[in-house]
């Protein structure tokens, strides 16, 4: 087994692998080396509860005429691998994602219904010795444990047994608790058991939403109707879960209060109750299961067109820059002025204390500057640049699954942070996986208006063409040239654009993959014209790469690499690595610094800064 410390993509948007795995108390990670002597030891124990759980949901997904089981599994057992892309896609932008895995609303709903069932069906010799509502509440827990359990007991799901506890614990000491003290109980008690617990997204949004219905609802004098209170309750929480969205993911659903209405009650008292009871009876009725999944699976039908009608729609989520943290208190502050009680002095002033969080942009080059990242994407290459009112991908990282591109988990994110909604220009240099793994993924979720590269024809795309030597535009006073190829090549290396990027501020030279041999004809073609200050070295520091012929010629100030960590190539080649550092190159490799951003400025000069460097953190590995 080959182990390492605990590493991942590091880019400004991304998900921080790094930090998840600190939460999960996970050390090192790695991978059983490939052998032909390799014997399994022993199978897990099938009584264990990871083999109940995975046995659960190996029976719902062998049920092949369900168009949703990857959902059901995760109502059972909070088993969310086999959930479609496009279907979790969907439930993102309509902000109901939260009703399709064992959350803190479902385990709420499991211990009402044990509360509610055991108070009407006591009987009443029972009643007489036993006080009704305390044995509720211990049914009640149990069976909302019972149900954690099967979700793995993970950490959004210890919060909800803790909140429930406190709850439920005052109804069994007879103790009168406000909704407010019972959230600070339950906080406090959650920190002392789970300090990490802050570093999780769901950790803000499971209090803030509880917090902002507590005060909200509690001290009013009116009692409106069940109807109005159900669709208050959806608004004042997407109100108030609006900013924080903004903040931590650059985007947020628009219509989540109308689906919600509509959706919680529909999945909360006839869908979760279906799986709860085909939970009971699989293994001793598995026909009368059988026929119970696929009616959770029809009435699920019934409820996604709903989902499908407005998540498709352009208006559904609000999606911009990240706004600063101190834009984020000022909203906070405006929304609890709005959901201030009517008659509270100049409510509406909430209003403008949110405009600075909608209306915020990120900052951007000066006409004739012009800004590149080499972004953190492993053993592969994705490059941004950015001039004052266009933008640019050079090639987007690489495939690794079905369910995981760097197109999808590295690109969108780090677009979404940086407020772009559009690419002027998709490049993808040659076909190799590492290259244009995920392209067709970017493709899909930011528009595009021009896909130039080469190996592009399996791209869905209505404006694409090859790049070819000689093809030349100019942004916003920034150079943009190709430079090879001149023909075609068999290699598929050799076949990569070449792109040179140069203004009055300095230049940058993109080589993808070419070898040697390619080198060699534009040091002859191009001589003193290949002159960078930066350089993005070739075939990611590979000895059939960087002759010192090039590296003469290019000089570059500063030399990138882009790499996975403890690659199995040993990427970037030692002697790559004493080549440029001999004509005192600064080389710089994402494995180290992760996304590394090089600003191209007038006023400034270069200046260059890496993700690493300005986002440490505590869990954060700095090789």
């Amino acid at each position: 087994m080959r182990l390492k410390p605990p590493h991942g993509f590091r880019n400004t948007g991304g998900f921080d692998y790094e930090m998840w795995l600190y939460q999960q108390g996970i050390h090192a990670t790695g991978y059983v080396r490939k052998d032909a002597s390799n014997q399994r030891l022993a199978l897990a124990d099938p009584c264990s509860l990871g083999g109940i759980r995975q046995q659960l949901a190996d029976r719902i997904l062998q049920l092949e005429t369900l168009e949703f089981g990857g959902l059901i599994a995760a109502l059972a057992v909070g088993y969310k691998d086999a959930i479609q892309p496009e279907h979790w896609r969907l439930l993102m932008r309509t902000g109901t994602n939260h009703l399709m895995a064992i959350s803190g609303l479902h385990i709420g709903l499991v211990a009402a219904m044990g509360f509610w069932l055991v108070r009407w069906l006591l009987p009443v010799s029972i009643i007489q010795r036993v006080p009704a509502n305390q044995l509720a509440a211990c049914v009640s827990l149990l069976l909302a444990f019972a149900y954690a359990l099967l979700a793995g007991f993970a950490i959004p799901t210890q919060r909800a047994m803790l909140m429930l506890m406190v709850v439920l614990g005052a109804v069994l000491f007879r103790r009168h608790i406000r909704p407010l003290n019972g959230l600070s109980l339950a906080l406090i008690v959650v920190l002392l058991i789970d300090p990490v617990a802050v570093l999780s997204a769901g950790f803000w949004f499971s209090f803030l939403a509880v917090g902002v219905l507590a005060y909200s609802f509690s001290g009013r004098l009116s009692r409106p109707g069940r109807l109005w209170q159900w669709g208050r309750v959806q608004w004042v929480i997407a109100l108030a879960l609006f900013p924080v969205s903004l903040f931590m993911f650059q985007q947020a659903s628009l219509v989540a209060p109308l689906v919600n209405v509509v959706l919680v009650p529909w999945v909360s008292f006839l869908i979760v109750p279906l799986v709860l009871l085909v939970l009971c009876v699989i293994w001793p009725f598995p026909v009368l299961a059988d026929g119970l999944l696929t009616l959770a699976d029809f009435l699920l039908s019934l409820a996604w067109p709903l989902v499908n009608y407005l998540g498709v729609s352009p208006l559904s989520s609000w999606q911009q820059a990240s706004p600063p943290l101190i834009y984020l208190l000022l909203a906070m502050v405006g929304m609890a002025l709005l959901l201030a009680p009517k008659g509270f002095p100049q409510r509406w002033s909430g209003l403008l204390m949110l405009l600075p969080a909608l209306l915020n942009e990120p900052a951007k080059p000066a006409p004739g500057d012009f800004w590149m990242s080499l972004l953190d994407v492993g053993q592969g290459l994705a490059v941004f640049i950015q001039t004052h009112d266009h933008s640019l991908v050079f090639d987007t990282g690489a495939k690794f699954s079905d369910r995981f591109n760097a197109g999808d988990r590295v690109l969108v994110p780090y677009l979404k942070n940086r407020g772009i909604s559009s690419l002027d220009t998709l490049l993808v240099s040659h076909g190799d996986n590492d290259h244009v793994g995920g392209a067709a993924s970017l493709i899909q979720q930011v528009p595009v208006r021009q896909l130039l590269g080469q190996d592009i024809d399996s791209l869905d795309h209505d404006n694409k063409q090859a790049c070819r030597q000689g093809q030349h535009w100019q942004w916003d006073g920034v150079d943009f040239q190709i430079l090879h190829p001149d023909r075609p090549y068999k290699q598929r290396n050799n076949r990569g654009c070449v792109l040179l990027v140069s203004s009055g501020t300095g230049r940058l030279l993109l080589a993808a993959d070419i070898e040697r041999k390619v080198e060699s004809r534009l040091v002859k073609e191009y001589g003193r014209q290949l002159k960078s200050d930066v350089l993005v070295v070739p075939h990611h520091g590979s000895e059939t790469s960087s002759s010192s012929a090039w590296i003469r010629t290019v000089n570059p100030d500063y030399a990138l690499v882009s790499v996975g960590y403890k690659n199995r190539f040993n990427h970037p080649r030692p002697a790559i690595v004493n080549a440029y550092e001999n004509i005192d190159a600064q080389l710089l490799s994402t494995a180290d610094l992760g996304a590394i951003n090089i600003k191209f400025s007038r006023t400034t000069g270069i200046s260059v800064s890496s993700v690493r460097q300005q986002q440490q953190h505590y869990w954060n590995h700095l090789p």
